[in-house]
């Protein structure tokens, strides 16, 4: 992937694939995360659309969107640990492929919806109050998936005080105070603040896609930006357990491991390896022991978050279970430690996390997603020298990662009888 800086603080990325017919273009905003900045940053990307300097409305967008041989544009807010991602994408066709090329007038409706947003300088009010209806129902529709919501609150409780614990999708309570005044605000202080990647993957042509980018940039100024990376904690130094109680039928068990694992450690290509053989699918110990063999839960799976150095479990159970569920995962985590799985189980791992590697290759969107993650970490490493550090892993070094593992959080969402 090519890297060039076009003022400081604002770099391109260039990524051509020549196997693709079509390109992703994207501009992604970062900044540290915030809970204010959580519920700026989703009702930002709702408002995105509504409106820039070419296009005064959605329908106008929507419009000379299809006029482009049916071009997709999307908005989203969300976390990378501790960093916000604000990204404004779009995606069509090459141009070689088409009989009117549509690729300069693509580029500057991405870039006018994410630097010139709004109509006159502004925001609707009337549309800011909508979305903010809008996103208040996400907001709330979070506790329908009870699985998720297990998930969220680990991370809340686990994360106290930083900004990874923030719940990316904003606050209700935030949403409600936020003005059309003080949004358009945010977004100015969004563009003119925040670090930004200009990123370009796909079949493309890059002294246009460079051309363009520098023009679109042109107008904003330089700016201090870095990356933010979380701390990495290699102590505990209280166990955490908190109990909600909800009108639920079943039990959700939500354990959270400290690992110690910086993210761009040697180690964390080990942490992998070691998550899927503990509880990364059909064939790890968590679902052979703690579902098959003792039927103990409904689902339990485990997975490393490597940008903050923890290792999440996820089981559904019933609630009389609870304390020999717990334990069975305890129990499987010391079998780890202990060197209680075989080469097969290494290799089986090992194919899986590579053949998923694999198939980014074949998305856009993943593979955009595969170098945003080595942009953030700082370094410039390629799907297949990926693999070949998955393969490179060694059993004493996923003993190593097992070693590593602390209890910080259990959380159980349990039915309101159990009270």
């Amino acid at each position: 992937m090519k890297k060039i800086q076009l003022k400081k603080g604002i770099d391109l990325y260039l990524n051509k694939d020549g196997k693709f017919k079509t390109y992703m273009a994207s501009v992604i905003f970062y900044r540290p995360l915030t809970r204010e900045g959580a519920s700026y940053g989703s009702l930002l990307t709702g408002m995105l659309k509504m409106g820039n300097r070419l296009c005064r409305t959605n329908r106008e967008l929507n419009i000379e969107l299809d006029k482009l041989y049916g071009a997709w544009m999307g908005c989203s807010s969300g976390k990378r640990g501790e960093e916000q991602n604000i990204r404004v994408a779009a995606e069509t066709v090459c141009d070689e492929f088409l009989p009117t090329p549509v690729f300069d007038r693509t580029l500057e409706l991405l870039f006018a919806t994410a630097f010139e947003g709004g109509v006159d300088g502004k925001f609707d009010p009337d549309k800011v109050n909508q979305q903010k209806i809008n996103l208040i129902d996400r907001i709330r529709s979070q506790i329908n998936d009870k699985r998720y919501y297990a998930s969220m609150r680990l991370e809340e409780i686990m994360f106290q005080g930083e900004g990874c614990g923030v719940n990316s999708i904003g606050y209700e309570e935030d949403v409600e105070k936020i003005t059309s005044e003080s949004l358009y605000d945010y977004y100015l202080d969004v563009i003119n603040t925040s670090g930004i990647s200009i990123i370009f993957t796909g079949n493309f042509d890059e002294t246009a896609a460079e051309k363009a980018a520098r023009r679109a940039v042109e107008p904003l100024p330089e700016r201090e930006a870095a990356h933010t990376l979380a701390k990495i904690k290699t102590e505990v130094d209280e166990v955490k357990r908190v109990t909600d109680h909800m009108d639920v039928t079943q039990g959700k068990l939500a354990i959270g491991m400290r690992t110690g694992i910086a993210p761009a450690a040697d180690m964390a290509w080990a942490q992998r390896v070691f998550s899927v053989i503990y509880g990364g699918g059909p064939s790890s110990k968590l679902f052979n022991n703690v579902r098959e063999r003792l039927s103990l839960c409904y689902y339990a799976s485990s997975w490393p978050n490597d940008l903050l150095g923890v290792l999440n479990i996820s089981s559904g159970i019933e609630f009389q279970n609870l304390d020999a569920a717990y334990n069975e995962i305890m129990a499987q985590l010391q079998a780890m430690r202990d060197g209680d799985f075989t080469d097969e189980d290494i290799d089986i791992a090992k194919k899986e996390i590579c053949n998923g590697y694999r198939s980014r290759l074949d998305s856009l969107e993943a593979m955009e997603g595969f170098h945003t993650a080595q942009i953030l970490l700082g370094r410039d490493m390629t799907v297949q020298q990926a693999i070949e550090k998955i393969e490179s892993v060694t059993r004493d070094e996923i003993i190593d990662v097992a070693d590593r593992v602390k209890l910080d959080t259990v959380y159980f969402l349990a039915g309101k009888e159990e009270a």
